[in-house]
């Protein structure tokens, strides 16, 4: 008997989550002659352009008793929709408009505000206008990143790298004309490649990364400073539009420095790339 009460009691909980929710249940809303409220996640199954997918809870009208809730629970599991209360319970609940979201006793940051729900989101840097971030990801159930670029609330995402190969490290022209990054599309196919192993901690894999820049749309891609067969990444731009990246292509580690000029007019050959150091 251990396991089906057991069971019971986990489906009532989640069903208890769903009625205690701040949304008026159906019973109440129809009372006042609005229409159900329905639960909605973003955090799966959501499109690139982050539209949220609605998800209805389970039943949500006061319950007479624990039994009577447990039944309840019961019954929709029959009703195969299990699924949906667990969507419902792990609901992220939304902060409110203009909140912020810096932790109690945050003495260092203010205006702390939450831009993407779902996936690895990382490595974002902000146009030099500050009119919009270039990020990497791996939304929509990816595996390996893409390059994206979003405003700064977090709307506007449209991803700009070809969508293959692996990528990492997008940054602004100063003009805001054009992006650069890198990526294996090319250098290593179109599939992701093989994750390092990380058995004894984190490892950062130098894959046959080479550098590119596009549009700010992903149109126009172009290769930049190419080295076949070597680390090429990390990328950061300054305002009088000198670049410096990472490199392997002389066989260690080491920084390298181009001019964008050079890129905005075409592919470069790598030969205006001097070392650092």
């Amino acid at each position: 008997m251990f396991r089906p009460v057991r069971r019971a009691i986990w489906m009532a909980l989640i069903a208890l989550a769903c009625s205690t929710r701040k949304e008026a249940s159906p019973a109440i809303a129809a009372a006042r002659g609005a229409p159900p409220p329905a639960a909605v996640r973003t955090d799966v199954g959501a499109s690139e352009r982050g539209q949220p997918h609605p998800v209805p809870c389970l039943p949500s009208e006061p319950y007479a008793s624990a039994g009577a809730l447990a039944d309840e629970a019961r019954n929709a599991l029959a009703k195969n929709a299990g699924e949906r209360a667990v969507a419902c319970a792990r609901a992220p609940s939304a902060p409110a408009a203009g909140a912020d979201q810096a932790f109690p006793g945050e003495t260092r940051l203010r205006n702390v505000r939450q831009l993407t729900f779902g996936g690895e989101n990382a490595e974002a840097y902000f146009s030099f206008d500050g009119k919009e971030l270039v990020f990497q990801s791996t939304r929509g159930g990816r595996t390996c990143d893409q390059e994206f670029v979003m405003r700064p609330d977090g709307s506007g995402v449209r991803r700009v790298s070809t969508g293959q190969g692996i990528v990492t490290c997008g940054y602004f022209f100063p003009d805001g004309s054009r992006i650069v990054y890198a990526s294996t599309h090319e250098s290593m196919g179109p599939d992701c490649p093989p994750k390092p192993d990380r058995t004894e901690g984190y490892v950062w894999a130098l894959y046959d990364y080479q550098l590119y820049t596009a549009r700010p749309d992903g149109t126009d891609l172009r290769p930049l400073a190419p080295a076949p067969g070597s680390y090429n990444a990390e990328a950061t731009i300054s305002k009088d539009g000198w670049m410096v990246f990472t490199s392997t292509r002389d066989g260690d580690l080491d920084l390298y420095s181009t001019s964008t000029a050079r890129s905005s007019r075409g592919s470069s050959s790598g030969r205006g790339s001097s070392r650092s150091g």
